[in-house]
């Protein structure tokens, strides 16, 4: 398999973004997001009486070893709780996160008995078990997605001198894969290769289809629907949450379009660090790129000095279409990006951007039908990618 590690001088007039098109299969396989037209403000007291308890037996378990345990705002959270305070839809994202991130921790000192170890109180203080479920069921109930049991704080995991590379499996729990720093390249070729030999079957009339029967039936229950059903995938047979077609496409539909309104924005990924892309060359061979966070930051800055962000096409067909503008774009931050409020767990340098779509006829025909689902950037840079393969 031929990787190519793609770098981009970016005083060079043949690197740079020349436009961002709306397409149905975007090369980083990751959709967009669609944004309704009112903000979802509401706030909430109906979390469960034991998340409520949760947090009094936190609050006192604290105190008797000298409040040593949580952060101030992990205290500030179980006061709220243990008052039945209100709390907005943000506070409910950052429970739902915490609780994943400890989630092992404390059932580790639960199962040891070690009522005292911190990493039993602190997640008492932030509503315990019973906190989680509710969060991620309000969350949904409010029209978000999000990717199960994300580990948002691979940026601070490892010790100096090491860097993060996805996670790895360790005495059954899933930890940050450190490496050295100087071996990183060569870790991060090693893994890309394995992201392509072991991805998922990848998406059948817009949703996600597995190689096994297990990773369905999981998926279904992260959705709320029960069973699988079979299907036929370039010649394989795939695995579809649900028990049936309909209900797994009226499980996509509801948590595609649950916060769709007629603000008519879009929020999605343009570049993923170290994301493995498929490409071609001229002869007709397969081959892979991928852009570091370095090349994708000087991309992103070309892309705003150039004063082509605005430039937006339809499956790069090169006709711009007109009243489609980009309103908001960043790098991420990694674990506290705002990115991580809308579902999204991708990680540091991702490109982000929001595009308010005032053309009628794309929202209503590509976007709301389904016919687009990302975007997707387009550039002589990928001149240059041949180059380097040959």
């Amino acid at each position: 398999m031929k990787i190519v590690k793609l770098e981009i001088d970016e005083n060079s007039i043949l690197a740079g973004i020349d436009a961002v098109a709306l397409v149905e299969q975007p090369a980083i396989e990751e959709e967009f997001m669609y944004f309704s037209k009112q903000e979802f403000a509401e706030t909430f007291t109906d979390y469960p009486e034991a998340a409520v308890n949760a947090a009094k037996q936190g609050i006192k378990r604290n105190e008797a070893i000298g409040n040593k345990c949580a952060t101030r705002v992990g205290k500030l959270r179980a006061q709220q709780l243990a008052n039945r305070e209100a709390i907005s839809l943000d506070t409910v994202r950052r429970m739902r996160s915490f609780l994943i991130r400890q989630r092992d921790n404390y059932e580790l000192q639960r199962d040891r008995k070690n009522y005292d170890a911190c990493g039993y109180i602190s997640y008492l203080l932030w509503g315990g078990p019973s906190a989680l479920p509710w969060a991620e069921k309000t969350l949904r109930q409010a029209g978000e997605v999000f990717v199960k049991d994300e580990y948002n704080d691979l940026d601070d995991a490892c010790q100096a001198g090491y860097k993060a590379i996805g996670l790895k499996t360790k005495n059954g729990r899933k930890v940050p894969n450190c490496v050295p720093i100087q071996n990183f390249e060569a870790v991060l070729i090693e893994e890309l290769i394995k992201q392509e030999m072991f991805k998922s079957a990848g998406k059948l009339n817009g949703i996600e289809v597995y190689t096994t029967k297990e990773e369905a039936i999981e998926a279904a229950k992260e959705a709320g629907i029960s069973g699988y059903h079979e299907h036929e995938k370039d010649g394989e047979i795939v695995y579809m949450p649900g028990s049936s077609h309909s209900e797994a496409t009226d499980t996509l539909l509801q948590e595609s379009f649950a916060a769709m309104d007629e603000q008519q924005v879009v929020l999605s990924p343009l570049m993923v660090p170290n994301k493995l892309i498929k490409r071609m060359d001229d002869n007709g061979e397969e081959y892979f790129v991928y852009f570091t966070e370095e090349t994708i930051e000087k991309l992103a800055h070309k892309a705003m000095k150039d004063e082509v962000i605005h430039r937006v096409n339809i499956e790069h067909d090169g006709n711009l279409v007109n009243d489609i503008f980009m309103i908001e774009t960043w790098l991420s931050e990694g674990k506290y990006d705002k990115s991580t409020n809308y579902g999204y767990n991708l990680p540091k340098g991702t490109w982000f951007a929001k595009y308010k779509i005032d053309n009628k006829d794309v929202w209503n025909n590509y976007i709301k039908s389904g016919k687009v689902l990302g975007l997707s950037v387009e550039g002589l840079f990928s001149e240059i990618m041949l180059s380097k393969v040959k």
